[in-house]
């Protein structure tokens, strides 16, 4: 589904009350979204891939700013600087979200606080990469413990070096993402034309005007989403309120027979935002999602018939269909599809003179091609200094890159409400394919300091840079002021992100029961992970690499299907989010959004469709302001509220 939006007038030069507006709510944004997440646990501010934080921010801005419109027409913001502010504030809050800044923090101070004799990690903590992790113990109390400041010389000290050091490298690792997504932007819009759902929403609420904010048909959407979140939220503070099932509802729990208790763990969800997010998709698209997934539930029902899961079976047979394996595989697959495909295009853009114009991409084409280079040796050389062996550190980068643009491939074409990756992630497959016994112990001690930004893909920055390229596209945004406000967004998040998690941790305490103790598990898990590579060293695991090869196999043959037969139903995300646990909470909204937009089509066609799409709008707006604004509640009455999503 295209975006339909009525373009603005070209911002031409940066204004200043941007850049000062930008410099506010960029630091604002990072401490609410920490402490309304990590404290007041009342407000899921990433995680989605549509971040709620920045819609919910910028409903305020448009709010404030039609006030200041009263007063006077100049003084407020145009629509090309809304769309860009949005466009900062996304990459600024994914910057701070999970597998980046929330869990790299926990992840620097972990290992030397909880070192015991139990758990057998002081064997490694003299071989953590020097400058890498906060070693004094008097600052780490006051960072577990809370009842601290972050602002003690000691300190401050304390957390210069290793903030320094991991914001360069974020800085090189978001600019390699970016060159990437200079090289995919033309083909992917242009070209094969992806639908970008998710940019739907956003623009309307910042260039829609009136037409979008007035109609009745948007305003019931989200008036419906608002009241069923607000009986759940008014459920939380008096049980003997009504509770609507919204969230996952497991029907596995009644499902106990052999084979089909294969199923399991199933669950029934009814997002509002989700079943939105998935009426915006194609039909192929939102069919190929929740089949899928259905799909590949019943491979497990098919193992315990063949009796893969029956006493003496042996652990080969019993990890069958190799779930986790088979979601890698399709990743990686998927990425390396999307490489192939593109090869006539990168030959035709970087060689050939009449296709060699850059007009409208942030850096030249070219140069991006270069960039993406030079970023990746610069990590590459990076890992090697820190101790990780050249090959390892290059096939990590290799396996994490490919995943990170298959990311934004899926958010691009399906959306998706949230898009996880595979339970065996970049670090897995080095293992499954090398074994854990590969690497010396200091090579695995730096292998596994690695593993803060690959164990979660949600809010990796890449599908939001890709997204503020178009919607900079739509709203009539030069190339030139987007660079620098990405370059803005990038250096002024990852200070904020810092000092956010920082700032909070010590006043109450990582390790305290006041904050999220899952945020601050996840800082531990590298450590947990290394700890059973150095005491259980594994072997190659020949059948897991098999697993993943198929996986790889199954998604370039739907792949390869869809380009050649328009008939063909499966699409090839499908079998992508399927493997993972994306589709665990989202197959149900999609299957509903699914049939209802099948049915709109029967019965009053395209026409009928178009005219709904307002209520899927309206529907997606009012799951998001309506708990921001009970989260907001809970934050200024200190009552920890209820959370929508996703649990």
């Amino acid at each position: 589904m295209a975006v339909e939006t009525k373009t603005p007038t070209p911002a031409k030069a940066p204004p200043a009350r941007l850049w000062i507006l930008a410099l506010l709510l960029i630091p604002g944004g990072a401490f609410l979204g920490t402490y309304s997440y990590i404290v007041a646990q009342a407000i899921q501010y990433t995680q989605t891939s549509l971040l709620r934080g920045p819609v919910i921010l910028l409903t305020g801005i448009i709010a404030g700013n039609a006030l200041v419109r009263v007063i006077g027409r100049r003084a407020g913001l145009t629509q090309s600087e809304l769309v860009l502010l949005y466009i900062m504030l996304t990459l600024s809050t994914a910057i701070g979200g999970v597998g980046m800044v929330q869990f790299l923090v926990p992840t620097l101070a972990a290992p030397f606080y909880f070192a015991t004799p139990e758990n057998g990690w002081g064997e490694f903590l003299p071989l953590i990469p020097s400058g890498f992790a906060v070693r004094d113990p008097e600052v780490l109390k006051g960072f577990f413990q809370g009842n601290s400041t972050l602002y003690d010389p000691r300190v401050l000290r304390a957390w210069a070096g290793p903030v320094l050091l991991w914001s360069v490298f974020l800085m090189v690792l978001i600019l390699s993402m970016l060159c990437a997504c200079v090289l995919v932007r033309q083909r992917w819009t242009d070209h094969e034309r992806l639908s970008f759902p998710l940019v739907l929403l956003p623009m309307q609420m910042a260039t829609g005007g009136p037409a979008f904010w007035r109609n009745r048909i948007m305003w019931a959407g989200f008036a419906i989403a608002g009241i069923l979140e607000s009986i759940n939220y008014i459920n939380w503070l008096y049980p003997s309120f009504p509770y609507v099932q919204l969230k996952p509802y497991s029907i596995s729990q009644f499902i106990t027979q052999r084979p089909w208790s294969g199923i399991a763990p199933l669950w029934l969800a009814f997002y509002p935002f989700a079943i939105g997010i998935g009426f915006l998709l194609s039909l192929d698209i939102s069919f190929s999602c929740w089949f899928t997934y259905l799909l590949i539930k019943s491979e497990n029902v098919v193992a315990i018939m063949l009796g893969f899961r029956d006493p003496g079976a042996g652990v080969a047979l019993a990890r069958a269909p190799y779930i986790a394996e088979q979601g890698a595989g399709a990743y990686l697959g998927m990425g390396l599809f999307i490489l192939w495909s593109m090869r006539r295009h990168l030959r035709d853009r970087l060689f050939s003179p009449k296709e060699a114009s850059d007009g409208g991409e942030v850096i030249p084409y070219r140069l991006a091609l270069i960039g993406l280079g030079v970023c990746f040796a610069a990590m590459a050389i990076f890992f090697r200094v820190m101790g990780l062996p050249l090959w390892a550190g290059t096939a990590l980068l290799v396996l994490y890159l490919l995943s990170i643009l298959t990311v934004s491939r899926l958010v691009a074409e399906a959306g998706t409400g949230w898009t996880l990756g595979s339970d065996l992630n970049a670090h897995g497959v080095i293992n499954v394919a090398a074994g854990t016994g590969a690497l010396q112990p200091k090579a695995a001690t730096t292998f596994a300091s690695l593993l803060w930004f690959d164990l979660d893909y949600r809010d990796s920055p890449m599908p939001h840079q890709l997204e503020g390229t178009r919607m900079a596209s739509l709203a009539g945004i030069t190339p030139r002021l987007l660079l620098a406000a990405i370059l803005v967004a990038m250096v002024v998040g990852i200070a904020a992100a810092f000092w956010s998690h920082l700032d909070i941790y010590y006043r109450y305490g990582a390790a305290s029961a006041r904050t999220r103790p899952w945020v601050t598990s996840m800082g531990q898990q590298p450590w947990v992970q290394l700890g059973r590579w150095l005491r259980n060293p594994a072997p190659p695991d020949l059948n897991g690499l098999l697993a993943v090869g198929a996986g790889a196999g199954i998604v370039s043959i739907l792949a390869g299907l869809r380009q050649r037969y328009l008939w063909w139903p499966l699409h090839p995300v499908g079998y992508v989010l399927g493997n993972t646990p994306s589709m665990v909470s989202f197959w149900c909204p999609f299957f509903v959004a699914w049939l209802a937009k099948l049915i709109i089509l029967r019965v009053g066609g395209i026409r009928l469709y178009r005219r709904c799409i307002p209520f899927a709008l309206g529907l997606i707006l009012g799951d998001y302001v309506v708990p921001g604004i009970w989260g907001i509640v809970g934050l200024l009455t200190d009552t920890q509220m209820y959370l929508s999503f996703p649990w």
